[in-house]
C-alpha cells in the first residue's frame, strides 16, 4: 500500500511519511524555532492533533509567542485541545527525576488513541533533549531507538532537537531517524570523523545512508 504522504512544514525535509523520526541539531534558540514554529503551523493546519515538549532555550511561554505569531487562530486550537505544548519534565521524568521511558512511549501512544477518536489524521510531536544529563543519555538514546521501532506503522510523525554541544559531549546520537541540521563547520567535521551514516550539511534533509 502507498504510504501516506505529509506536509512536514519544514523546507529541508518537504513532504514525509507517517512514521517518520526526525532527529534536529541546533545551535541557537532561532534555529530551534525556525524548524519546530512551521513544523507544528503544517500538523495544525492539517488536521492532525499537535504536542510540543518543550526545554531550555525555548520555554513553553516563548513557544507559545512564536506560534501565536506565525499561526492564524492559534487561540481556537488551544481551547478544542488540538495543540498541547508543556515542559519537559512533567512528560519525561516522575517525581524521583528519573527518566520515564516506558510511560512515555505508552503516552504517546495514547495520544494517538484520543487523536483519532475525535477525528484527527494523526499525532505530530516535537521535543527538545536539552534537559537530558549525561546520567541521564543512555536512557534516552534507548528510548529515541525504541521509539523510532514502535511508530513506523503509526499515524505518527516525530522532531527530536537536540543541542549540538550534547553530541559533541556524549560522542553519540540517534542514528535510526532521519536528520535536518544546521550546525557549523565545527559540527560537520566532528560528525564525519566518527564516520556518521548521515552526511552533515547546513538547512538540508539526507536520510540514513546518505553522502556529503
Amino acid at each position: 500500500m502507498e504510504q501516506e504522504i505529509r506536509d512536514s512544514g519544514v523546507v529541508p525535509l518537504g513532504g514525509v511519511p507517517w512514521g517518520t523520526h526526525v532527529c534536529h541539531f541546533y545551535e541557537t534558540k532561532d534555529e530551534v524555532l525556525e524548524i519546530l514554529v512551521p513544523y507544528s503551523r503544517a500538523g495544525l493546519e492539517n488536521e492532525e492533533y499537535c504536542v510540543w515538549v518543550c526545554s531550555d532555550p525555548v520555554g513553553v511561554e516563548e513557544a507559545l509567542d512564536a506560534l501565536q505569531e506565525a499561526v492564524p487562530g492559534l487561540q481556537e486550537y488551544l481551547e478544542t485541545g488540538q495543540l498541547e505544548v508543556v515542559r519537559f519534565d512533567g512528560w519525561y521524568l516522575r517525581p524521583d527525576g528519573s527518566f520515564a521511558a516506558e510511560e512515555v512511549l505508552r503516552r504517546w501512544k495514547m495520544k494517538l488513541v484520543q487523536a483519532r477518536a475525535a477525528g484527527y489524521q494523526g499525532v505530530r510531536l516535537a521535543g527538545n533533549a536539552s534537559w537530558v544529563e549525561s546520567r541521564l543519555w543512555k536512557a534516552f538514546e534507548d528510548y529515541e531507538a525504541s521509539l523510532s521501532g514502535s511508530i513506523g506503522k503509526d499515524n505518527i510523525l516525530v522532531v527530536c532537537s537536540y543541542p549540538s554541544s550534547q553530541v559533541r559531549t556524549y560522542r553519540s546520537w540517534p542514528r535510526d531517524s532521519a536528520c535536518v541540521l544546521k550546525p557549523r563547520t565545527t559540527m560537520r567535521r566532528f560528525l564525519r570523523r566518527f564516520q556518521t551514516t548521515v552526511a552533515v550539511t547546513t538547512s538540508r534533509l539526507f536520510p540514513r545512508g546518505g553522502t556529503a
